[in-house]
């Protein structure tokens, strides 16, 4: 079983309005996940990237990038996508 811990979420943002609303969700779905949010306005594209750095600093298992428009609607779907990934030993 996949615990809250194990995963970090990462979200590069252009400060929409729909970063509050979707970092919410995810608190509300998985409160002991790390949430890293990536200051996305400046040099885009390649703001993209910037969160690989700080993916150093963490010890989690499984990493979620997340668009700051996209909304989890609940935790089974993927942590049921994550177990698969790990009992096949899939990456991504």
């Amino acid at each position: 079983m996949v615990k809250d811990q194990e995963i970090v979420f990462i979200t590069t943002t252009l400060y929409t309005k729909w970063l509050d609303y979707s970092q919410k969700l995810i608190k509300k779905h998985f409160p002991e996940s790390e949430t890293i949010v990536i200051d996305g306005r400046q040099n885009w594209p390649y703001a993209w990237f910037y969160w690989l750095e700080k993916l150093k600093s963490t010890n989690a298992k499984w990493f979620v990038h997340i668009d700051e428009d996209c909304f989890l609607s609940g935790k089974s779907g993927l942590l049921s996508l994550i177990e698969k990934m790990e009992s096949e030993g899939s990456t991504l």
